[in-house]
């Protein structure tokens, strides 16, 4: 019995280390699949996420670049040039002009003659008036004193209500330059009913301030070539 249980005991022994040594190296096909999956198909889904994040680079990339462009367009780069003629018409010279040529005083004075032409004159034609009021409040800085006066005085002298009854037309006796940022501007005002007869006329007096600075885009050139603005306004009528 006892040779017997020994030999029993022998026997476990050794399948208890058979079953040791293959504790360490599981057979699960759970396993083995996923390793011949990666093996297969880890390549692939590792370049399709690099060319996503590629693809994710160049958009961001487009993006900038056309919002960039988009800028570039909305500046405007007007650059005017001088260019120098011989006799027969050749261009001798050309070069940018930056640097503006002081203004004419006639062009000031005809200038400041045209604007209260329009700012004071009443015409039936709404739209032509529009147009006149237009003009006057291009040549006024936004925040300048001239601006409060203009919006001050058309409230209680509309030329839409005034031209309901007649016309005023204006007639530009001198402009006289008191220093070179304020002229002095006389004129007379012809009143007129709806059917033309004239039914008074009027004398104003004028100061008015002015500073000019050059236009440095086509869009102000157009509206106002010398950059003309009206920076203060009193007129009165004379009695």
């Amino acid at each position: 019995m006892k040779a017997f249980k020994k030999g029993h005991s022998h026997a476990a022994e050794t399948a208890g280390g058979a079953e040791g040594d293959g504790a360490g190296q599981i057979d699960s096909p759970y396993l083995a699949a996923q390793e011949v999956w990666i093996e297969r198909y880890g390549s692939y889904v590792s370049s399709a996420f690099n060319w996503r994040l590629l693809a994710m680079l160049q958009a961001v990339a487009l993006v900038v670049c056309i919002v960039g462009l988009l800028y570039v367009a909305g500046q405007n780069r007007f650059v005017p040039y001088v260019v120098a003629i011989d006799k027969v018409g050749m261009a001798i010279a050309v070069h940018p002009a930056d640097q503006a040529s002081p203004v004419d005083p006639r062009v000031v004075r005809a200038e400041l003659a045209n604007f209260v032409m329009n700012a004071r004159s009443v015409v039936t034609d709404r739209v032509v008036e529009k147009y006149y009021l237009d003009n006057v409040y291009s040549f006024v800085p936004a925040s300048s004193a001239a601006k409060g006066f203009l919006d001050s005085y058309y409230p209680g002298n509309s030329p839409f209500d005034r031209a309901q009854a007649g016309t005023v037309s204006v007639s530009i006796i001198a402009i006289l330059p008191v220093s070179t940022e304020t002229y002095e501007i006389q004129w007379t005002e012809t009143l007129r009913n709806l059917q033309g007869k004239v039914t008074g006329t009027q004398q104003w007096d004028g100061t008015f301030g002015i500073a000019v600075s050059p236009p440095t885009d086509e869009q102000a050139i157009l509206k106002n070539p010398i950059g003309l603005a009206i920076t203060s306004i009193n007129w009165v009528r004379k009695l």
